[in-house]
Parts: structure tokens; sequence; C-alpha cells
């Protein structure tokens, strides 16, 4: 059951994470197979393949141990806030515009530049919060 405190990110992917792990295989399999697919036609067979490890990294860590997904991401705050600078520029390069590796990188790094700090402020938030309610049922 989801606490009020936890963000909406939080609680999606512990959603995600509740599901059949055989459905939770045929998604993330057809969402990589998808920007694989993107990135290839629009980039190149490389970026293809890149962008298929990373997102195929990514999701079948997250589908194979959700729980321990979950803990490292809890522990690891900024690097895996970190992780939208990848997700955004595969997720650009994919979409087939005309734009140049170099300015969909740029504009990656802004995003994360923005983002991070965001999200590592929510999540240290709602950690607080969390241990707050924890020494309060305690006591």
């Amino acid at each position: 059951m989801p606490r009020a405190t936890d963000s909406a990110s939080l609680r999606a992917v512990q959603a995600i994470g509740d599901l059949p792990r055989s459905v939770r295989i045929v998604f993330f399999a057809a969402i990589v197979a998808a920007i694989s697919y993107a990135a290839g036609s629009q980039r190149g067979w490389l970026m293809g393949v890149v962008a298929g490890l990373f997102y195929g990294g990514l999701f079948l860590w997250s589908v194979l141990w959700p729980a321990r997904a979950r803990a490292w991401s809890a522990e690891h705050l900024v690097v895996d806030a970190a992780l939208i600078v990848p997700l955004t520029f595969f997720a650009l390069a994919a979409l087939g515009t005309k734009t140049s590796l170099v300015k969909i990188a740029v504009i990656a790094l802004v995003v994360g530049a923005v983002t991070i700090p965001i999200k590592v402020w929510q999540r240290r938030r709602v950690q607080a919060r969390r241990a707050l309610g924890d020494q309060v049922s305690l006591n």
C-alpha cells in the first residue's frame, strides 16, 4: 500500500513491480524493442544497439529484481536521478528529428541539470518524512 508521502514516480515503480513477472517482461521488452528500432532507424544501427543495451539493462534489472532495484534507487539518489540524462538523450535521438546528436546531448544535460536537484530534493524529503514517521510510531 503506497504511503501518502511517496512521490508519484515511486508509486508507479512500486506498481510495476507488483505486476506478474511475465507481464513486466513482455511490457518492457516491447518498450526496449520500440526504442531500439526507432533509434536505429533514425540514427543508425549503432545507436539502436546502444539504446537497446541501455534501456534493456535498466529495464531487465528492474523487472527481475524490483525490490533490489528500489533499494538501490533509495540508496543512490543522485545516480538514480542522473539516469534522466541518458534516458532523455536516447528518447530524443529516437524521435527522428534532424537535430544533431551534439545538440541532443546538450538538451539532455540541461534536462539533467534542472531535474536532478529537484528529484534528489523530493526523494530526500520523502525519506525524511518516512524516518520521522518511523520515529513517531516507535514512541
